[in-house]
């Protein structure tokens, strides 16, 4: 949308910057006259890269690498959301401890407001999420009674545990790789100005 708005405004600048050039030679024409510069190739200003040239392929599969391990992050976020209910409804029902389940549902409400962050697009949110992910991880680990629920066999109690468990491994995995492949390719770009 920038660059529609770019175009024109480079078109007037070249323009002006040709006739004043010309006034000050001493060679004025009239405005029907001066020649327009259509055929000039406008580059957008912000990107050093798109100066110096097209971006190298290599940093373009970076680009997709992380744009494929934010997109699957996304989706185990908004899973890890959807199981925290459940967890919520299978607390409830069986009674536990008012302080257990209302700090449960505290940690459910923000991985919620994370996960509204992820899908609108908010870079800061997968910090946050990561971040949540380790806390949920080293709450629900140490725990011996979820080891003893999953000793018990399939039921939804330890199905909950282990999946649970599986989606905070993976978000960390996940953000963790696109956030260090990010870093990285900003770090590239860097010295490719640089020179």
């Amino acid at each position: 949308m920038r660059s529609r708005f770019i175009r024109p405004a480079v078109h007037f600048q070249v323009s002006t910057i040709d006739a004043t050039a010309r006034i000050s030679a001493g060679r004025t024409q009239k405005l029907s006259g001066v020649k327009r510069h259509d055929d000039m190739e406008v580059r957008d200003m912000n990107d050093q890269l798109s100066l110096s040239g097209s971006e190298p392929n290599w940093l373009k599969s970076i680009d997709l690498r992380v744009e494929r391990l934010r997109r699957v992050a996304n989706w185990l976020i908004y899973a890890s959301v959807i199981l925290g209910m459940a967890l919520l409804v299978q607390l409830y029902v069986l009674m536990v401890p008012s302080w257990l389940f209302y700090s449960i549902l505290a940690g459910w409400i923000l991985y919620l407001v994370v996960a509204i962050a992820v899908a609108a697009g908010r870079d800061k949110a997968y910090p946050a999420a990561l971040v949540l992910s380790i806390v949920t991880l080293i709450v629900s680990l140490p725990q011996p009674e979820h080891y003893s629920l999953a000793e018990a066999g399939p039921i939804l109690a330890s199905l909950t545990f282990i999946a649970g468990s599986v989606l905070q491994i993976g978000v960390i995995i996940l953000v963790t790789s696109s956030m260090f492949l990010e870093r990285g390719q900003s770090g590239v770009r860097m010295v490719s100005i640089q020179r």
